[in-house]
């Protein structure tokens, strides 16, 4: 009877082979990208693409046909697929064929509920489809296909893909989809922070318009703006900031513009982190400011600072407030 064989032990070979020059991984992993077991191939691939084994290619975009053919049987979770993707876009790869056929995949597992496990692998072919030969009008095309997507991890990759083309149709897109709204808060802060890479200071004012709500698409458009690391940026924030202290601390009624809470302590948090994430020295210097001289939000811009992987300086500036950072 032949001996059973023991996968993770021939995973655990195959990782070591990140550890050896590519010249001498290369053999093995041509042979083992025809294995049998998915999982075998999925850490080939993961090789493959480490040592950036390009003359692989043939061999990996055949296993990514025949994982694709075997369905759930054949390649449970889709860690085999998705990782052959992986090493495809890695290589930069020209040829739109298997990304498209990615993502049109679909792979229900499980029981009732059941559970689309090739989401993250439809995303990360919508993300490598941009690189491809293929030119941006038929790029966008089909990216519009996925916006609609059951699962939103797959809306936010087509919303990024879309960013990542970098043209003046898709900043319109991605305005169009953020003000119809209706979908999760990360699949529209995609489209935010798509629209102020492409277009840059002159959609400050736009992405602004959905920080007015204290809502999870407002702290999405916070962090939109944070991104940018612009000075502008920080303003921005400041203000909005300071507009809601300011009502909070009965100085002024509840401005027209806004909508939602005023009074939320959730999303002033998530204002002073993002302010912290501009990394503008402006920034720090006002957060610090706020620890030094208002005690009713020293605690809160503490711990926006210590989250936002500060400087030495800024450790030693909270050190010596007596609001250090903890270890």
């Amino acid at each position: 009877m032949p001996r059973r064989r023991d996968i993770e032990q021939e995973r655990s070979a195959l990782r070591m082979l990140k550890d050896v020059p590519a010249s001498e991984a290369a053999p093995a992993i041509a042979l083992t990208l025809a294995d049998r077991s998915a999982f075998i191939v999925e850490r080939a691939a993961e090789v493959a693409a480490h040592h950036d084994l390009k003359q692989l290619t043939p061999a990996v975009v055949e296993a990514f046909e025949r994982l694709l053919a075997a369905g759930k049987e054949g390649d449970p979770q889709c860690a085999g697929k998705l990782a052959l993707a992986k090493a495809l876009a890695a290589f930069e790869y020209q040829d739109p064929a298997p990304f498209l056929a990615g993502m049109r995949y679909v792979q229900f597992e499980g029981w009732y509920p059941l559970t689309d496990t090739a989401a993250g692998l439809r995303g990360t072919c919508a993300l490598a489809l941009v690189q491809t030969e293929l030119k941006d009008f038929e790029v966008l095309k089909h990216m519009v296909q996925l916006l609609q997507d059951r699962e939103s991890v797959v809306r936010t990759a087509a919303a990024q893909a879309i960013a990542k083309v970098g043209t003046e149709a898709s900043s319109l897109l991605l305005r169009l989809r953020a003000q119809l709204g209706s979908d999760e808060p990360e699949v529209l802060g995609a489209c935010y922070e798509g629209v102020l890479k492409i277009e840059g200071t002159s959609a400050l004012d736009w992405v602004h318009e959905f920080l007015q709500v204290e809502d999870e698409p407002g702290m999405e458009a916070a962090m939109a703006i944070s991104a940018t690391h612009m000075v502008e940026g920080f303003h921005m924030l400041k203000e909005r900031y300071e507009l809601k202290e300011r009502y909070e601390l009965k100085e002024l009624s509840e401005p027209k513009e806004l909508s939602g809470s005023l009074e939320d302590p959730w999303f002033g948090r998530g204002l002073l982190s993002a302010i912290a994430l501009t990394r503008r020295q402006e920034a720090t210097t006002w957060l610090l400011e706020l620890v030094e001289q208002r005690p009713r939000e020293a605690a809160m811009a503490q711990a926006a600072l210590c989250l936002s992987a500060p400087s030495a300086d800024t450790l030693a500036r909270l050190e010596q407030l007596g609001r250090p950072c903890s270890r």
